[in-house]
């Protein structure tokens, strides 16, 4: 090298007055994601970039993060155009950030053309020099383009791309350079740009810019960074972002003190466990999809999810939903179906919903291991956290990136459901490959390509396109699941009195054994602990007087709390759940509901006047009292078939 020489030519993009072509400044507000901080929304662009480019068949991924000094100098004297200016911003050591990808394609495909053909399948244009070009690839995370202006964000604006391809006897490198910066600054990088739009490279025919491929001079590059190239049979790419920014950590920290916020390398670590925990070293998740699994490391150190519970609890609900089975114990699953206007098959369920409801201890919250709320791991206000429960729910495409984690209560229950110091933690993965109704959406065959059309270009939510209701009714189905599950537990968990009730009433108004579809089915069990107990209404048996075959006089005492309504129910036991009189009537109208309260008395005639004016076949209301009541009833039931096994419950 001779002294002084510039490895890396520039290009400084055209000021056309007469051309829509975007400037810096627009760009970098393309994907001004303010919900996601800029370094979460680096690992989420950078790794699902290299997802989408991972070479089938290896059996995993692998993204190394590296962060370092390099003297500012030597590389700004290789930078035509900009190195007056690099020097007399930035002195001695500077920091970068690498990011690098093996087991991958690399950026393949042509680096130069002069039509929209020769350049339309070439990934290295695409990342390079394109915005918003989608990805073809069947199963890929999205876009290229719009994503990557994180990159520029996170430093002065420059980046530099090395990949190393396989060609059809060989391998090549490639190494090229960006600008985009806010073309409104004063002190910006070329002053004389209206656009703030440059590249670095090689000079070519045309006023084209081409890449390096001069393995010696991309080894000079590369050793100011003590970064080493690839060897051998390895392809891939790395993003290279010198002068990253002074106040980079406290763009992520949002004023928290939570251990991964004091450096860089420890909010990478978290930031990949937020975003990627379906991927990362997941053996199911690779043989489920025939696909690559994640590896990543930061600085050497290789990530996993055993480093933190939460990201280990939240791994083992994404495998029990991606499988259609609970694969832990506490986890519980439900498939989600959509009636009308979804699946080809409309018995086929949309995906899975996974979820458990976990204790302090199960999230090691309690010493001696202290860990923050859950709602801290994933970036949520602790407002959440002190004014509500906690319910927490996360979903995600087969790319395996969490699309966004809700603690508000769009995808759950609003409601309170949850015992004290308890919290819900849930996930929604689709059966990816499921087809969907051509009729209501001819442009999206199947379930995955529904929901990454409908992706914004930072894939942070999913929203329905005009006219189409498919998630809105998805979210009904999934806050319909779970409440529906802990309205049965609360029926079901009124207290040990409420199940000896059950057996008792079994007991004798069930025909002998082997009578009737039903007559085997198992009643609740005594052992389970009621939820917020002394906070419900409770209910015990007294005594059980059997008038004749058909008749029951049942004496109950029930406790109810102050300035509350309750309602005592009847309902029937069957394998598909219970059932009340209102869905027993909506699903069998012209059918009598089995059985009937025909009489309700306070047997202390001190607080309940005309109970009988509140009664409505299997179900009776115990009107508000401005105080707490402790009182024996007199129910009669009436026995209308001999197919169903009863038990009666207390509601508030």
């Amino acid at each position: 090298m001779i002294k002084g020489d510039k490895i890396l030519k520039i290009k400084i993009a055209t000021d056309d007055s007469q051309s829509m072509a975007q400037d810096g400044a627009s760009i970098l507000r393309s994907l001004q994601n303010k919900s996601i901080p800029l370094l979460d929304l680096i690992v989420r662009e950078s790794i699902q970039n290299s997802l989408d480019a991972g070479i089938d068949g290896i059996g995993k991924t692998r993204v190394d993060f590296h962060f370092g000094d390099f003297d500012a100098d030597n590389l700004a004297r290789h930078l035509e155009g900009v190195s007056d200016e690099l020097l007399s911003n930035y002195c001695n050591k500077t920091k970068f950030l690498a990011i690098s990808d093996k087991n991958t394609f690399g950026l393949t495909g042509a680096v130069s053309g002069d039509s929209h053909d020769d350049l339309v399948n070439s990934n290295f244009h695409k990342l390079v020099f394109g915005i918003g070009k989608n990805q073809e690839k069947e199963g890929a995370g999205g876009s290229w383009g719009l994503g990557k202006t994180s990159f520029f964000r996170v430093g002065n604006g420059i980046v530099i791309y090395y990949t190393r391809i396989k060609t059809a006897d060989s391998y090549e490198e490639r190494l090229i350079g960006s600008l985009i910066e806010n073309n409104k600054l004063e002190d910006r990088l070329l002053p004389k740009s209206n656009r703030g739009i440059a590249w670095w490279g090689e000079e070519g025919s045309n006023n084209q810019i081409l890449p390096i491929t001069d393995t010696d001079k991309i080894k000079e590059i590369l050793n100011l960074f003590n970064l080493k190239p690839y060897q051998a049979n390895e392809t891939g790419t790395t993003i290279l972002i010198p002068f990253l920014r002074e106040d980079i950590s406290d763009l992520q920290n949002n004023g928290s003190s939570y251990y991964w916020t004091n450096n860089l390398e420890s909010s990478i670590k978290l930031s990949i466990l937020r975003w990627y925990f379906p991927r990362l070293m997941n053996m199911i998740y690779r043989n489920h999809f025939n696909s690559n699994m994640l590896v990543c490391s930061v600085n050497e150190e290789t990530i996993n999810v055993e480093s933190e519970v939460i990201f280990n609890i939240f791994q083992k609900l994404y495998n029990s939903a991606l499988l259609g089975y609970s694969m832990a114990d506490k986890i519980v699953v439900h498939p989600i179906k959509l009636s009308r206007k979804a699946c080809e098959d409309t018995n086929k369920p949309l995906g899975f919903i996974a979820y458990i409801e976990a204790s302090e201890e199960d999230l090691e919250m309690c010493p001696p291991n202290n860990c923050p709320s859950p709602l801290a791991y994933l970036g949520k206000s602790s407002l959440t956290e002190a004014s509500n429960e906690i319910k927490i729910f996360s979903y995600c495409r087969q790319p395996g990136m969490i699309v966004e984690y809700d603690s508000d209560n769009s995808w759950l229950p609003s409601s309170k459901i949850l015992e004290d110091k308890r919290m819900l933690i849930s996930i929604f993965v689709p059966v990816s490959k499921e087809k969907l109704s051509s009729r209501f959406y001819p442009n999206s065959p199947t379930i995955e390509s529904y929901l990454r059309s409908i992706e914004n270009a930072d894939h942070a939510n999913w929203l329905d396109e005009n006219g189409f209701t498919l998630i809105k009714r998805l979210k009904g189905g999934i806050r319909n699941s779970i409440l529906t599950d802990f309205e049965e537990n609360e029926l079901s968990e009124t207290g040990t009195e409420t199940s000896r009730l059950s057996k008792v009433l079994g007991k004798f108004l069930l025909p002998p054994t082997g009578y009737g579809k039903n007559s085997s089915l198992d009643i609740n069990s005594e052992n389970r602990q009621s939820r917020n107990a002394g906070l419900k209404c409770s209910l015990s048996i007294s005594s059980v007087n059997i008038v004749d075959g058909m008749k029951v006089i049942l004496k109950v005492k029930v406790r109810v709390p102050k300035n509350h309504k309750a309602k005592v129910k009847l309902l029937l036991e069957t394998q598909d759940g219970h059932i009340d009189y209102n869905k027993w009537h909506a699903d069998f109208e012209d059918i009598p509901y089995p059985f009937s309260i025909t009489s309700v008395k306070d047997l202390n005639d001190s607080y309940f006047k005309n109970l009988n004016d509140f009664i409505n076949q299997g179900e009776f209301v115990l009107p508000l009292v401005d105080q707490d009541i402790r009182t024996e009833l007199e129910i009669i039931v009436l026995k209308n078939s001999n197919q169903y096994r009863p038990t009666m419950i207390i509601t508030q």
